[in-house]
């Protein structure tokens, strides 16, 4: 949990000397991984430890904490490639913690199964919005453009994308006061 707590601590425009003290927390932690990984192996032989899939979780952690590490002293400053999302993985153990109780993994486990549902979802949103799309062209396509009011050349129905992207604008709450049609 220390380790998910040190991965808060990074913001925007640290000081540098910040910087190089959660890089050394970072290598502590993966010497803490990989030797707990080592233990692990030693104590449920190869088949045995591979045989798990959180210890195959943990073992990706480890890997992926290496390569981060050697990337980052081989190419200090390069933002070409972001290899740092190996340590958001370190996260994911915090659920292995979590699905120790029986309560906890019953909701997990519910969580899990309720992504299956998730495409109907998304397809039924699809479906409302290309409806309402139509709709809105039918109604509010002929409205003229005037830069100077709410219906610019930004925030129309005059093309069915034009309004797909008023659509999204609507639902998700972003400029309303700028999609509210009814000042018409």
């Amino acid at each position: 949990m220390i380790n998910t707590v040190t991965l808060a601590m990074k913001f925007y425009r640290q000081p540098e000397i910040y910087t190089q003290a959660l890089d050394v927390l970072n290598m502590i932690f993966t010497a803490v991984f990989a030797l707990e990984f080592i233990f692990k192996l030693a104590a449920f032989r190869f088949k045995n430890y591979f045989g798990d899939a959180w210890n195959v979780f943990d073992f990706i952690i480890v890997l992926g904490s290496f390569i981060d590490i050697v990337y980052s002293e081989v190419n200090p400053g390069s933002t070409i490639i972001s290899i740092n999302f190996f340590r958001l993985f370190r996260v994911m153990r915090l659920v292995k913690l979590l699905s120790r109780g029986e309560g906890i993994r019953t909701l997990l486990w519910t969580f899990i199964k309720s992504f299956q549902a998730l495409p109907y979802v998304a397809l039924l949103i699809i479906m409302l919005f290309f409806i309402y799309a139509v709709i809105g062209m039918q109604v509010f396509g002929k409205i003229a453009i005037d830069d100077e009011t709410s219906i610019n050349r930004n925030n129309n129905f005059q093309s069915f994308p034009q309004a797909v992207l008023v659509l999204f604008r609507s639902a998700t709450g972003t400029c309303f006061f700028k999609t509210n049609f009814l000042k018409i």
